[in-house]
Parts: C-alpha cells; structure tokens; sequence
C-alpha cells in the first residue's frame, strides 16, 4: 500500500518541462572593460535555489548597451502542492569602483505555473556599483 502511495505522488507530482528566456541589456559605466555572470535559477522556498543555467560575458566594454539572452529548460517541480516556478535572474559582476568587491544584483519574476512550456522575460540592467540589490 505504502509503494502504491508512493508512486502515485511521483505520477501526479511530474512537471511539464518549461523552457525559461530571459533577454534584456546590461551596461557597465564604470570600467573600460567588465564582467558579468547571468545565472537563472528557480526559487525554492525550503532549500538551495535550483541552476537552470549559467552564462559568463567577458571583457565587455564599459559605456556601451549590450543584450543578452539567457535560457534554459527546467523540469524538477517544485515541491509538493507547489504548481508554480519562481524564476529568479542573477548578475554577479566586477562593474564597481572599489574594485575588490564583487557585486550582485537580481531579480525574480512572477510565478510561472509548472504546466507553462515556455516563459519568456525582459529585464535591463545597468550594473554601476550595485554590490547588492535584490
């Protein structure tokens, strides 16, 4: 009776693949060149943050608007009675002026139902010394 139970929570609880874009600009004001690290992730309330994907934009150069796109498929659920994703975009980057921090700015979008296949964002950044936004 107990494996019956089980295996009807993993059938009812399966997660429809969605497939998460996030496309904006980002600028750097500060230095001639930057770096920056895009990572999208979906929030979990209880435990770590689960990586969709990582994206890595080196040596940029400073003044300048560039776009970005980042995007990656999710498919683990989100918790038990929990029908939604909460993306979540992070920037970690060296545009500061004290250059021995590292900054971070990030931000969540609305939920997403878990049987959305695909969920597309804007956000624009400008990263100048933003050493924690969230």
């Amino acid at each position: 009776m107990i494996k019956l139970l089980l295996l009807l929570s993993v059938i009812i609880y399966q997660a429809t693949p969605t497939q998460f874009i996030v496309k904006g600009t980002i600028r750097c004001n500060i230095r001639k060149k930057f770096n920056v690290t895009l990572v999208l992730e979906e929030f979990d309330e209880f435990t770590w943050d689960d990586t969709i994907k990582r994206k890595e934009l080196i040596n940029k150069a400073s003044g300048v608007t560039h776009n970005y796109t980042i995007q990656g498929t999710y498919s683990e659920g989100d918790g038990y009675f929990d029908f939604t994703y909460e993306p979540i975009i992070n920037f970690y980057h060296n545009c500061l002026t004290n250059r021995s921090d590292l900054g971070y700015i990030g931000k969540q979008f609305d939920g997403v139902p878990t049987s959305t296949p695909i969920a597309s964002f804007t956000y624009n950044v400008v990263l100048d010394d933003k050493i924690f936004q969230p």
